[in-house]
């Protein structure tokens, strides 16, 4: 399963993430509200004031995952999930 998430902000540069695609693993039976990463992104833009934000842009058909718009945390919202799962990130 491959899971994109966007990385946002509103200025002139491009946020970047630690890194370009992630491979995180997640245990079976592990319960709802499981952290799988975070997503990490810095902006050379000099604006303090401009906040990068997150969003699953596609590979979540069943909402297995949700992340946390200012933190970049990408949690487990169902259960019965095994797969070798892929996070790209544009």
């Amino acid at each position: 399963m491959s899971v994109y998430i966007e990385v946002l902000n509103e200025n002139d540069n491009v946020p970047l993430s630690e890194e370009a695609v992630y491979y995180p693993s997640v245990v079976e039976d592990s319960p709802p509200g499981t952290e799988v990463l975070q997503i990490k992104a810095t902006d050379r833009d000099k604006d303090p004031n401009q906040e990068i934000t997150y969003k699953i842009t596609s590979g979540n058909p069943e909402g297995f995952f949700a992340i946390n718009l200012m933190t970049g945390h990408l949690i487990l919202i169902l259960i019965k999930i095994f797969v070798k799962l892929c996070v790209d990130i544009s």
